[in-house]
């Protein structure tokens, strides 16, 4: 934390604020599923075709679904960090199916591209949950 404050505020960061105070900023960037914080980020087109609607349905409830841990490993996933990101989660669609159907996140846009090939919420929940456990969706690649 330190090393972003400048030395100017130092003083005044230490001497204003309680560690109580600081402690509830930190808890104010951690990331929960409710619609203040995860689910308030996601940002789609406002004109969704049936089958992009259902997939942003079956990813909503998704978001529901997780536990504090599973959403700071989405959004490391997805922003490349595991606190509460400052600009929206820009959802796009592809129609990528069979063993290369899976969700792609630039970290460096904040976008997250998911597949429209999946038939059912629990698939869709199953694998995605399936790369979020995975250390090796962790791993950056210019590929």
């Amino acid at each position: 934390m330190k090393s972003g404050i400048s030395k100017k505020h130092m003083q005044a960061f230490w001497e204003t604020l309680s560690y109580t105070e600081i402690n509830d900023l930190y808890k104010a960037l951690l990331p929960t599923n409710s619609g203040a914080s995860v689910l308030g980020l996601l940002e789609a087109n406002e004109d969704l075709r049936p089958q992009e609607d259902a997939i942003f349905y079956y990813f909503r409830d998704f978001i529901r679904g997780l536990r504090e841990n599973e959403l700071s490993l989405f959004l490391r996933f997805v922003t490349g960090q595991d606190i509460f990101p400052q600009q929206p989660i820009r959802l796009m669609f592809n129609r990528l199916e069979g063993i290369f159907r899976r969700p792609i996140a630039p970290t460096c846009s904040n976008l997250l591209e998911l597949s429209l090939c999946y038939e059912t919420i629990q698939q869709f929940s199953r694998e995605f949950k399936a790369i979020l456990c995975d250390p090796a969706s962790y791993v950056m690649d210019s590929a």
